[in-house]
């Protein structure tokens, strides 16, 4: 059911932005989950966004709008002799993302945006769902008997509450250049193939650099 909504929002997004969108953007940078890896070893992954998003002409400092991203799992922290000496996860992690950006300045004139340079705060909320294999050891079940061997795909599930910045310079009135990062709560404990081990969820932490085309 929750693999049915995450795709019909995809669907709804890419019929609706190509009719109404405002500006187009595709970002890629890195992610970090944050859980019990991030504790003995730093395991960036890759992350890709395209998002689309509307200017509100009565509120000027305010944007909504929805991104589909993908971040690989591939995960294989470099830790001796411990628990985590053997791991290893590889999959992926589907995310739709609902967006509002608060923009601390404006442009001179509305629409025309040449060496504009604009700086934003936003929060948002979504859904993630994941496909991996990974050698979990001691996670609710999540394991495989032989530390070399990945276990069969599996799957999850989980919402969630982002808050982040930004900072965007337009080259002239369409193109832009633009640097975002964020954090989310999930209240999930499975973005990074280990769960059962520690007290905390996992949170993923992102950067992007990309660009956007603003067709109006």
């Amino acid at each position: 059911m929750k693999r049915q909504l995450l795709f019909g929002a995809i669907i709804s997004i890419l019929g609706i932005v190509p009719l109404q969108a405002q500006e187009f953007g595709v970002y890629t940078g890195v992610q970090v989950v944050r859980g019990e890896l991030t504790e003995y070893s730093f395991t960036p992954a890759s992350i890709t966004s395209i998002n689309a998003f509307w200017d509100i002409a009565e509120a000027p400092h305010w944007r909504y709008g929805g991104e589909i991203r993908y971040a690989s799992m591939s995960l294989t922290p470099s830790i001796d002799n411990g628990w985590l000496q053997e791991y290893r996860a590889e999959g992926n992690d589907f995310s739709v993302m609902m967006s509002m950006r608060y923009y601390y300045n404006t442009p001179a004139n509305f629409y025309k945006r040449r060496r504009s340079f604009l700086i934003w705060s936003h929060f948002g909320v979504g859904f993630h769902a994941m496909n991996y294999q990974s050698t979990a050891y001691g996670a609710k079940g999540f394991g495989s008997s032989n530390k070399t061997q990945l276990s069969e795909t599996r799957s999850a599930q989980a919402g969630a509450l982002e808050f982040g910045s930004g900072m965007q310079y337009y080259f002239d009135d369409h193109w832009s250049i633009t640097l975002v990062g964020g954090v989310q709560y999930t209240g999930n404990d499975y973005l990074d193939g280990v769960s059962g081990i520690g007290d905390g969820e996992d949170w993923p932490v992102y950067a992007m650099l990309g660009g956007s085309y603003r067709l109006f």
